[in-house]
């Protein structure tokens, strides 16, 4: 069973800013005066948790106060001792099947309703580990053969039990799909079941991330084989859209499209323990601020990705709603295509990249959800990987004094994320300030998945993004769509065949130096830097409890809900 890598595009992830949606939109001249601690003293996601837990712990102890969000203390005790759980999406996500959901809120769906053969950890671990999960055991062999051992006593909510050979039917659907996840299924050469509880799998070439492809949020779910044998033509694609057939705490039971969605318990969870929400109750919003004003009203019990940024300083500061920002692999990225002029050599886009105070500008516009990068990769995918952001303003008004008087540049930001306009409104003035024509644009999907990667030249001057991830915490995973000629969040085609060497080397053989190598490389064309680590932003009533143990960096806008509890 050989299957090729493909870098593919991921139409649903551009920016992924669904938490700006609203038209509480921030304005380039706004500030905050109150930029959490972390902010001035350059702290790593665990202390921006902690800045903000200091609100969320004094949310709880005071729950009686009024405060600006308009709450009365009293709202949302009709659910504190109810076993439904309130939440929402920002905007409906498409299909939640495992083999094709690739987006952001739905992943609230598929990691709940499915599980994988292995997993991160849960909690607030810059580098988690991969642990256990349908898997307790497993081996590697050069990088090529993965043996795992199957938990024993896992069934799906029919009562089918987990095998080995409905392990292969899932890999097998996972590539049959042909879908933009097929490829982290990994390229198969067998795959062997000698006995129900054991499966090995041999690959065609040495992949050292094939355990992070597996533990990936988008990675192989185990599905009931039913999937498939009731629904040959189509695989199952029609009647996932409405049900679940995975193993995980919670089944989908019903869904109204573009409305609603209803998660309940699975009693045949292997879990071992008794949840405290049965059922989860999911409402579609298309507008944040009507969000929050439920969540304000105790309609809403959670919010989590999807409060606006302008909104999220009354949260932190309120008596009656508890605030988290909780670390993930989402990072911002400055891309500068050299297929314009403007950009053509690397000491142009070296120059602009130092031009911009990034520090200012996470303080300015995100200060609750983002900080300073220090990595070139995601946060703390690659050790060792480090970066001093410089902020120097001189060589690039050295080099714009070389250009014509009114020289034009064009900035884009995706349509719908509030953040990454007023990012891209605050830079085009600052370069208008030069004397060059720059303008702000909003642009499509369509546009980004389409025009641009048909040709990179039709992508303007600079795209700026505060809020995207890679599938996995690896330095392939990140590097593979990021940084190769074919990455599918290449989006302006400017790569380094020294790093795409190097990257190659790293998956091979596992050695980290190769990864810090390619990650020098790409640096040196410096097309599509990073310049900050974003967060989960949190907002949710004060009597729900482990928030923080039930999110997982790699997964963002998610929480486990079977570890949520009452306090």
């Amino acid at each position: 069973m050989s299957q090729s890598v493909p870098q593919t595009r991921r139409g649903g992830r551009v920016a992924l800013a669904l938490a700006t949606v609203a038209a509480l939109a921030l304005t380039a001249a706004c500030s905050s005066d109150k930029a959490s601690d972390d902010k001035t003293s350059e702290a790593t996601g665990a202390e921006t948790t902690q800045a903000v837990d200091d609100g969320a712990t004094q949310a709880t102890d005071t729950a009686t106060e009024d405060t600006d969000t308009g709450s009365t203390g009293d709202e949302g005790a009709a659910t504190a001792g109810s076993d439904v759980l309130h939440i929402g999406f920002l905007s409906a996500p498409s299909v939640p099947d495992p083999d094709r959901f690739y987006g952001a809120n739905g992943l609230m769906i598929t990691l709940n309703a499915y599980e994988g053969l292995v997993k991160y950890e849960q909690g607030n671990h810059d580098n988690p580990p991969i642990v256990a999960s349908l898997a307790t055991d497993w081996t590697v062999t050069d990088n090529t053969v993965y043996e795992f051992t199957l938990r024993d006593g896992v069934q799906f909510a029919d009562g089918t039990p987990v095998t080995s050979a409905v392990v292969k039917s899932s890999i097998e659907r996972r590539i049959d799909i042909e879908s933009g996840l097929s490829w982290l299924a990994g390229d198969i050469k067998q795959i062997d079941t000698p006995d129900d509880q054991h499966i090995t799998i041999t690959l065609n070439a040495p992949n050292s991330a094939y355990l992070d492809y597996l533990a990936s949020p988008y990675g192989l779910k185990i599905t009931n084989p039913a999937l498939v044998t009731d629904n040959p033509d189509d695989l199952g694609q029609a009647v996932v859209a409405e049900a679940s057939f995975g193993t995980g705490p919670y089944q989908l039971t019903s869904m109204v499209t573009d409305t609603s969605y209803t998660l309940t318990y699975n009693p045949n969870y292997w879990g071992g323990k008794d949840p405290v929400f049965k059922t989860v109750e999911i409402t579609v919003y298309q507008d944040a601020s009507a969000y929050e004003l439920a969540l304000e009203a105790g309609d809403e019990d959670l919010i989590i990705g999807s409060v606006a940024s302008a909104s999220q300083g009354k949260y932190i500061d309120s008596y009656t709603i508890s605030a988290y920002s909780l670390p993930t692999f989402q990072m911002g990225i400055v891309y500068m295509n050299p297929n314009h002029d403007f950009f053509a050599t690397a000491e142009a886009r070296q120059a602009f990249y130092q031009y911009i105070n990034w520090e200012e500008m996470v303080e300015q516009v995100i200060p609750y959800k983002g900080t300073l990068a220090t990595g070139r990769y995601s946060r703390g995918a690659v050790p060792g990987d480090s970066i001093d952001i410089v902020y120097d303003e001189q060589p690039f008004i050295d080099y714009v004094a070389t250009l014509p008087e009114g020289t034009e540049v064009e900035m884009g930001y995706y349509e719908m994320s509030m953040d990454d306009k007023t990012i891209a409104e605050i830079v085009a003035a600052k370069l208008q300030g030069l004397g060059l024509n720059a303008t702000a644009t909003a642009r499509s999907e369509s546009e980004i998945y389409g025009s641009w990667f048909e040709d990179h030249a039709n992508a303007p001057d600079l795209f700026i993004q505060s809020n995207t991830w890679p599938d996995s915490n690896n330095g392939y995973l990140y590097g593979s769509v990021f940084w190769k000629e074919s990455g599918g969040l290449n989006y302006v085609g400017c790569f380094s065949p020294e790093a795409e060497e190097n990257l190659d080397k790293a998956l091979e053989t596992g050695d980290n130096s190769y990864y810090l190598a390619a990650a020098d490389a790409q640096w040196e064309v410096m097309c599509n830097p990073t310049w900050d680590y974003g967060s989960d932003f949190v907002a949710a009533q004060p009597w729900l409890g482990n928030v923080e143990a039930a999110h997982t960096i790699a997964a963002p806008y998610t929480l486990a809900i079977y570890d949520l509890t009452r306090q």
